[in-house]
């Protein structure tokens, strides 16, 4: 009788057991489908929120015409597209910083734009003259982009020792690169030794 109770003992624990594990599935299956409609329900809420913002125009709309809507188009181009200029262009060479550095060493060469057009492309053509022996000479040419109201690389190829003079030229020009709106150069020496 003893091992029958031993028997049903068992078996009462390892439906027990069973269920806790059908229970605790069920439970975690619940918690991801709440956390799945959750982000349904946000997800949905967040895509009205953006189109509600944007009006439509539709054809039904009395003051809409193909006409119009083509002609107010192209004028939004034409104003992001259109090139501004605030007052006359400006360049300083800003870094590297101090009148001296070492040959071979890392620099950041770095000209500050003041007045770039907005809405304008902008070329950076660094030449770098260096006096070896009393000759200035041509040592090197590096061309950059304008990023923001900077022109900026940083190089190591002054490899020797003289007076060094860096010169940036600046050029803005229309979204094409084919019409130049504005332009300065900019200079500054240095000692390397």
């Amino acid at each position: 009788m003893e091992n029958n109770f031993n028997i049903n003992q068992e078996n009462t624990k390892s439906k027990m057991s069973n269920r806790s594990k059908v229970v605790f599935i069920l439970l975690i299956l619940l918690l991801c489908g709440l956390i799945y409609a959750g982000w349904m329900v946000f997800n949905v809420n967040y895509r009205s929120e953006l189109t509600a913002e944007a009006p439509t125009i539709t054809k039904s709309d009395p003051s809409f015409s193909d006409e119009l809507a083509a002609e107010e188009a192209l004028r939004f181009l034409d104003e992001a597209e259109e090139i501004k200029v605030t007052g006359p262009m400006s360049a300083e060479i800003v870094s590297p910083e101090g009148d001296s550095f070492v040959p071979s060493q890392a620099r950041m060469y770095e000209a500050r734009i003041t007045n770039f057009p907005k809405n304008a492309k902008g070329e950076c053509q660094w030449n770098f003259y260096l006096n070896q022996y009393d000759e200035e000479e041509l040592y090197q040419q590096q061309t950059t982009r304008v990023i923001g109201d900077y022109c900026k690389f940083t190089t190591t190829f002054i490899k020797d020792p003289g007076e060094l003079r860096v010169e940036v030229k600046i050029v803005a020009t229309d979204r094409t690169g084919e019409t130049t709106v504005a332009e300065t150069v900019a200079e500054r020496k240095y000692l390397v030794h």
